[in-house]
């Protein structure tokens, strides 16, 4: 936790390969499951919608 508070952010990773868990919308946006969990958490950490940074798996590997 105290490395996350230092950075300011939660880097959390969403796995696209699973439908409903994680994909990026037309305008750019990230939804689904892991989207959701992950902002959750965030919010726990800290109320500033900006806090969270996310990135899908796949569009990283191709």
């Amino acid at each position: 936790m105290d490395v996350v508070k230092d950075r300011g952010y939660l880097i959390g990773g969403c796995n696209n390969a699973l439908p409903g868990f994680g994909f990026l919308e037309p305008d750019g946006t990230f939804s689904g499951f892991d989207v959701d969990f992950c902002r959750a958490v965030a919010a726990a950490i800290s109320p500033k919608e900006e806090r969270t940074r996310l990135f899908l798996s796949q569009i990283l590997t191709h």
